[in-house]
């Protein structure tokens, strides 16, 4: 039998003490209830023994329950009995209703055991699987706060002596629930954990275990005006470890699995997360986490927070595996009061160690946060947080970096603010930096509308190993009506995969290293700056260029008939070895308007931490001095591009007529200005006798040095 204990802790250990205070303390809990059991181990190929703890209306507190289901046997002989036991079941449950003024308090434990190591030698056997867990609380407090912690986790799978090609034993499942109920101003807290178990490791040339799955029962928290917070944990249980085949980690996936009920303070905290995939030589990839939570509450004020998460790849000598995806999705709306909505997605890594033959990709992410309030006044808050992973390194082949897309949402009559960050994963390299991966894009979107506030949207890609790190911002200010904001970064990828422009009142969207196909079709319509960038067959004789980046820039009226100013900058960090000695050439090729377009707009460029572009101002649209001049076909020598780190492009606009909107777009690169126009060789006397038409033709240019 398991070794179980049962113990009753006196709060009041004098009689004469209780006796005397007895009208004082009629309504208190004077004993805590506390049982804890563990399962014997199973013998040779047996079971563990199950076990499984129960509390009803003790009537005390704190109460806690500690059950562990016993480990299978392992294996006896490698002909005979070559199979593992598995894991013992444990189960916990504790349902309480009391009438108390002191803190209704439960701790409920249950973990599975570990399965028994099977034998996959001379006769086939198998390993034994992790028990599994079932933990649940439902506590009623009608005069009291409630405060609820239950915890599931699956057993460990059996390890296996395999030479035959087999697999260790699965993680055990878990399942979790709690329920916490209090009445008046009394609070509520509820924190539920669900884990799957861990696959047990093949020590031959098997495959590892598979992680065990985890899944809820009922997790809500109410109050009549109390505070109310609920908290669930959902991770799926990482593949074993082996020599032969990798295994993935349990993918989860979670919508709408917690709730709550208050007219106070109500928050909401729901995280998944996906299992790590086996190490081997073919590692496995990362189990997915999937998060999706939807509230539509009457509180004083509303919390929302959700996590998804991808599991990591594992690492290994012939491939490494690929991190998984992670989404998180949260929407709240408030008819009482305050909204503050959170969600933040986390793509998979990869487990690498370096030393692989071909690199795992990155886990890419995805978040959505919206926060709604009708409660004039109510502040409203937004934050959408996504991001991916990078590719691991690789001997023969890299991995990739994975992308990232983060939306937010904010609705209010108070002030509103929305933030949305999106951070891609660099690209994986060989070892010799001779290949490169694809790094991933990145996309922010963030909407909101307010009385006063502002809405921001930050796009990050690139790496060290892409040769460029880009972040793109973009915000703007809301005041009544919608105020929409939109970056994008990429690095070495197809102008195709760039994001719409329209509809957004501030954009920054930055290309890094677009190739020469795109950035010619870019140029197609700025002669002057085409003539400046050699990119191999466009007619142009100059030194062979490199085109570092493709921008657009931009602002516009909301509509609403009141002043704003948009900004958008993007900024780049370079760890490029392979530029030439040429000069850091900006060229302005064709802007986009509407209207007109708006009422100032300054244009400025930091090199190195440097200004240089300070203050170029504007206030009207055409003409010698407008905007439009400048912005067109036009080519500025930033000077030599020698020890070049760093560059920031940054814009302002400023609109009041609806329909006004302007929108620059750029590139620069490593060029020489003027570059078709440098004599061919031995052709001197020819270039003086043309200089001057030539300087007739010279087009118009502006040169920093």
């Amino acid at each position: 039998m398991g070794n179980k204990s049962r113990t009753r802790l006196r709060i009041a250990t004098l009689g004469l003490a209780v006796a005397a205070m007895g009208p004082f303390l009629s309504n208190e809990r004077l004993w805590a209830e506390s049982i804890s059991q563990t399962g014997t181990t199973g013998s040779t190929g047996q079971p563990g023994q199950n076990i499984s703890l129960s509390l009803t209306n003790t009537g005390q507190t704190p109460n806690s329950i500690s059950a562990t289901g016993g480990n299978g046997g392992g294996y006896g002989n490698i002909q005979t009995e070559p199979n593992g036991g598995n894991g013992g079941t444990a189960t916990a449950t504790d349902n309480e209703t009391y009438s108390g003024t002191g803190t209704l308090s439960d701790q409920i434990t249950a973990t599975g055991g570990t399965g028994g190591e099977g034998a996959n030698v001379i006769t086939p056997g198998t390993a034994g699987t992790g028990g599994a867990a079932t933990a649940t609380s439902s506590e009623t407090d009608t005069a009291g706060p409630v405060n609820v912690m239950v915890n599931a986790q699956g057993g460990t799978g059996g390890a296996s002596e395999d030479a035959m090609n087999g697999s260790a034993g699965a993680g055990g499942t878990a399942v979790a629930g709690g329920i916490g109920q209090a009445s008046g101003n009394n609070a509520v807290t509820v924190n539920v954990s669900a884990t799957g178990g861990s696959g047990g490791n093949d020590d031959g040339d098997g495959y590892g275990g598979a992680g065990g799955t985890a899944s809820f029962n009922t997790i809500s928290g109410t109050s009549g005006s109390g505070t109310v917070s609920v908290t669930a944990n959902l991770t799926g249980g990482a593949a074993g470890p082996a020599s032969g085949g990798g295994v993935s980690g349990a993918s989860q996936s979670l919508s709408n699995g917690i709730s709550g009920s208050t007219s106070g303070a109500l928050s909401l905290t729901q995280n998944v997360s996906g299992g790590a995939g086996g190490q081997a030589p073919g590692a496995g990839n990362g189990g997915s986490g999937f998060s999706s939570l939807t509230v539509s509450p009457s509180c004083a004020s509303l919390t929302l927070n959700v996590t998804g998460a991808g599991g990591s790849g594992g690492a290994g000598a012939g491939a490494d595996g690929s991190g998984a995806q992670g989404t998180a999705i949260a929407s709240g709306t408030n008819s009482g009061g305050s909204a503050n909505v959170t969600a933040v997605a986390n793509g998979g890594g990869v487990n690498s160690d370096g030393f692989t033959s071909n690199g795992g990709s990155g886990g890419s992410a995805s978040s959505s946060a919206t926060a709604q309030s009708s409660s004039g006044g109510a502040a409203v808050s937004s934050t959408s947080t996504a991001t991916a992973s990078g590719g691991s390194n690789g001997q023969e082949s890299p991995g990739n970096g994975g992308s990232a897309s983060a939306g937010a949402t904010g609705l209010g009559l108070g002030q509103t603010i929305s933030q949305a960050t999106a951070t891609a994963g660099d690209a994986g390299a060989t070892n010799d930096g001779g290949t490169l991966g694809s790094a991933g894009t990145s996309l922010a979107q963030a909407q909101a509308r307010g009385s006063s506030g502002s809405a921001t949207a930050t796009a990050i890609a690139g790496g060290t190993n892409s040769g460029e790190s880009i972040t793109s911002a973009a915000s703007g200010p809301t005041a009544g009506s919608n105020t929409n904001v939109e970056s994008y970064s990429a690095v070495a990828q197809p102008i195709s995969s760039q994001p719409g422009a329209s509809g957004y009142h501030s954009l920054a969207i930055n290309t890094g290293l677009p190739s020469n196909s795109d950035a010619k079709a870019a140029m197609a319509g700025s002669p002057n700056v085409q003539q400046d960038f050699d990119l191999g067959d466009t007619g142009v004789h100059g030194p062979a260029s490199t085109v570092l980046g493709l921008i657009t820039l931009g602002g516009g009226s909301d509509g609403d008939g009141i002043q704003h100013t948009w900004t958008s900058s993007t900024t780049v960090n370079f760890s490029l070895s392979n530029l030439s000695s040429q000069d850091l050439i900006l060229g302005l090729l064709a802007p986009t308007s509407t209207g007109n377009g708006f009422d100032s707009l300054t244009f400025e460029v930091t090199e190195n931490g440097s200004m240089v572009l300070q203050n170029v101002t504007f206030n009207t649209l055409s003409g010698s001095t407008g905007a439009n001049t400048y912005f067109t076909d036009n080519a500025i020598d930033l000077g030599s591009i020698s020890g070049l780190q760093s560059l920031q492009f940054s814009l302002s606009v400023t609109t009041t007529a609806p329909g006004d909107s302007y929108d620059p777009s750029l590139i620069y690169g490593d060029a020489t200005i003027n570059a078709d126009e440098t004599p061919e060789p031995n052709s001197a006397a020819l270039a003086l006798g043309l200089g001057a038409a030539a300087f007739l033709r010279r087009r118009r240019r502006a040169r920093l040095r």
